[in-house]
């Protein structure tokens, strides 16, 4: 049986997207897509990289599809970890499309807007998850949310890719207390 609604036990969440920003206008994302309870879905860590899953290769390949049905979208970089996703998505505009001012682009009703990130990173998960459902992983599951920083300088672009680069190696080295083969096949 389930408890009664109480409003004043709801826990409101600190929202973690820029106020004020359209996630649709031109420029690049740095997106962390985690899996939930960050269970190992998507493969292991090794001294040679990562070493994905079925369902870590079906999560790389999506991601590199997703120009594929966003032409707004340019995938530069990412990185399949265990138990999450990093990628560096650039938005542009495509031919005559018209962007939508930062000010007009608030989401204040979960409108889904055309091209943004939020629907990029929506479809992204769905995708996945069908196909996970369809080939005999119903246990996975996505963290509700993602974690998204607005690129702004060359510098901070850089930065990143770096990360993303060594992020397997820096995993071995901080998860040593974590078996390897600890993650959904």
């Amino acid at each position: 049986m389930s408890k009664p609604y109480d409003p004043a036990k709801v826990v409101s969440r600190r929202p973690i997207r820029l106020r004020h920003y359209g996630y649709s206008q031109t420029g690049c994302y740095f997106v962390t897509i985690c899996t939930k309870g960050k269970v190992w879905s998507f493969g292991r860590c090794s001294a040679n990289g990562v070493v994905l899953s079925e369902i870590g290769r079906i999560a790389g390949q999506f991601f590199l599809e997703i120009p594929d049905h966003f032409a707004s979208a340019i995938i530069d970089q990412y990185v399949i970890m265990p138990n999450h996703v990093h990628g560096i998505i650039a938005i542009q505009p495509v031919g005559a499309r018209h962007v939508v001012p930062a000010a007009a682009n608030l989401n204040a009703f979960s409108k889904p807007i055309p091209n943004s990130l939020s629907v990029i990173i929506q479809q992204y998960k769905s995708t996945v998850k069908r196909w996970c459902n369809r080939h005999d992983f119903p246990e996975f599951r996505w963290q509700t949310r993602f974690y998204e920083h607005v690129i702004r300088n060359e510098d901070d672009l850089n930065e990143i890719r770096n990360y993303l680069e060594n992020n397997p190696l820096r995993w071995i080295e901080g998860k040593t207390d974590i078996p390897f083969d600890t993650y959904v096949p």
